[in-house]
């Protein structure tokens, strides 16, 4: 039994690390013009403007990892795991993951200390990213009012809720393609994380290809259960000034058809477009979004 443990760790070792070292070549945000297409996509998808991508964290189970820091993977649902941050693509390509995290470490902390955190902090990545109150809302990541109080803000709580759908669906999509991420893999730490890291290669060439989904499993109700998170406290008020002013641009009217080319997003932190910009233009492909 030990032997056919060892091999299978030693299988999943070589062919992780194999598939891990393209990482960088399938996981990345896109240039022009497809970061053009991209707030298309995630317009027409839930009728928010200026996204390049939504973020959230999923929990993926482990083995117990042993060891002085043992406690620091057992998440709030007290079973060991990884907390694993995604960034989701409009056709629900992963465009940036973080694996290094134990699931007890909350969503905010692992953001602050993450890559793409930097580039929209320093600017080198342009748009804006939708998460949930268990990150702070910050002038380029948008959360939704948890106490709206008017139609404006009504209006763009439900345009953030369908448009960050999106990493929501890649994540029950994602554990439909690698069933091993649903449940507990047994492999050590550092063949999990590339392991991990394998799945997203794999899911990226399956989606850019067009792969059909497999059937749902027959034991979903056996994965890992979801690990709730908690809200994130504000970091300042400069985040909640720039989403009101955004709501006031783009949220104080009936959503418009949108139109089939967008400005290139100014590096300001503050709202990206106006309503003007998306003006009706005929065709076929467009629709308000419900």
């Amino acid at each position: 039994m030990m032997f056919r443990k060892s091999v299978e760790e030693e299988f999943g070792r070589v062919v992780s690390s194999a598939l891990a070292g393209h990482l960088l070549q399938f996981v990345h945000f896109p240039g022009q013009p497809q970061l053009q297409e991209n707030y298309r996509l995630f317009y027409v998808n839930g009728g928010f403007p200026g996204v390049s991508g939504c973020i959230d964290c999923t929990h993926i189970g482990i083995r117990s990892p042993g060891g002085q820091f043992v406690e620091l993977y057992c998440n709030r649902k007290e079973y060991m795991s990884l907390n694993v941050q995604v960034v989701s693509g409009p056709e629900l390509k992963i465009l940036d993951i973080v694996t290094r995290w134990p699931g007890s470490i909350h969503d905010s902390r692992i953001l602050n200390n993450s890559r793409v955190m930097t580039r929209f902090e320093n600017h080198s990545q342009p748009g804006i990213l939708l998460g949930d109150n268990g990150c702070p809302q910050l002038p380029f990541l948008f959360t939704i009012l948890l106490f709206p109080t008017t139609a404006a803000e009504n209006r763009y709580n439900t345009a953030h809720k369908r448009t960050r759908n999106t990493v929501e669906m890649l994540f029950g999509v994602w554990k439909r393609r690698f069933a091993c991420l649903g449940h507990r893999l047994r492999t050590s730490l550092h063949t999990t994380s590339r392991v991990i890291a394998a799945c997203v290669v794999l899911h990226n060439i399956a989606v850019a290809h067009g792969e059909p989904l497999p059937p749902l499993p027959a034991d979903e109700d056996h994965f890992m259960p979801p690990v709730p998170v908690q809200n994130a406290a504000p970091r300042n008020n400069r985040g909640a000034e720039v989403r009101a002013i955004f709501i006031q641009r783009n949220f104080n009217r009936e959503p418009l058809l949108f139109c089939m080319s967008l400005p290139p997003l100014p590096h300001s932190g503050v709202a990206p477009y106006s309503p003007q910009d998306f003006a009706v233009k005929s065709h076929p492909n467009l629709f308000t979004p419900a």
